[in-house]
């Protein structure tokens, strides 16, 4: 078991390493507030077509809404029991969120 969850995280992550080379480090392009966020945010997912970013906020109990091209908040969705994985799909443009059971 453990050595799938291995592989898998290694081919999802070689895309990404392979679009960055040594050559062009990252910089910082924007900074855009979350609002009082409190607890972990160590879980995204994106909507590339809308340009949106979803952030499940562990601490808030609540999943915000960035839009990336106007760079501000777009909304805060609140009542999730401790949220801490989320998903984006865009062929039913759906976002699936895991919680801790009541």
């Amino acid at each position: 078991m453990r050595w799938r969850g291995f592989l898998l995280a290694a081919m999802l992550a070689a895309p990404v390493a392979n679009a960055q080379t040594a050559a062009t480090p990252l910089e910082l392009e924007v900074k855009i507030p979350l609002g009082p966020v409190s607890g972990r945010i160590d879980h995204l997912a994106i909507d590339l077509k809308r340009q949106r970013l979803f952030v499940a906020e562990l601490g808030n109990d609540s999943l915000g809404v960035v839009d990336l091209a106007a760079q501000k908040m777009q909304s805060t969705m609140l009542g999730l029991k401790e949220p801490q994985g989320i998903a984006y799909e865009p062929s039913t443009d759906a976002v699936y969120v895991v919680t801790v059971a009541a």
